[in-house]
């Protein structure tokens, strides 16, 4: 059954267990190619910035595994609305982005929070799961081939 972004914001809400928490939005089994495909069409928006070592550059959109090896901190930044989602480069089998403080969210941050989840599932072909900050279980997945939201 799908799922209303009001009925997920409360799920999550729910599931807090501090006073100042933040979302991971992880896609397992990841890879090169996958990465390539996201860098690919997070270029072409607008509201999204790369930073190597601190400094703004220009968005990579062709990567290996080298580029995961090299120390520099590499970081993207997406900005919607007022809630910004970050992508770390760690791991190159893995695409984790992380939120903000989730007290500091409002009912639209939600909605351009899941229609995100949304857009990247739909982008990558592969499904999506919100997870708690350091929980091990995700609480929601966007599921790609039903084309719905799962409370887990």
């Amino acid at each position: 059954m799908n799922k209303t972004y009001v009925e997920l914001k409360h799920h999550i809400i729910e599931k807090l267990h501090d006073d100042d928490i933040v979302l991971d939005i992880k896609i397992l089994n990841i890879s090169i190619l996958d990465w390539n495909i996201l860098l690919d069409y997070l270029s072409r928006k607008d509201n999204v910035d790369f930073f190597y070592a601190s400094l703004k550059k220009a968005m990579p959109i062709n990567v290996n595994q080298k580029f995961f090896e090299d120390e520099n901190v590499k970081l993207i930044t997406i900005s919607l609305n007022s809630l910004e989602i970050n992508l770390p480069f760690f791991d190159f089998d893995e695409i984790e982005f992380y939120t903000g403080s989730v007290i500091n969210m409002d009912e639209k941050d939600f909605f351009y929070l899941f229609e995100f989840v949304k857009e990247i599932s739909e982008v990558i072909k592969k499904n999506v799961s919100i997870y708690i900050e350091n929980m091990p279980n995700a609480i929601i997945k966007y599921n790609l081939y039903e084309s719905n939201f799962e409370i887990l």
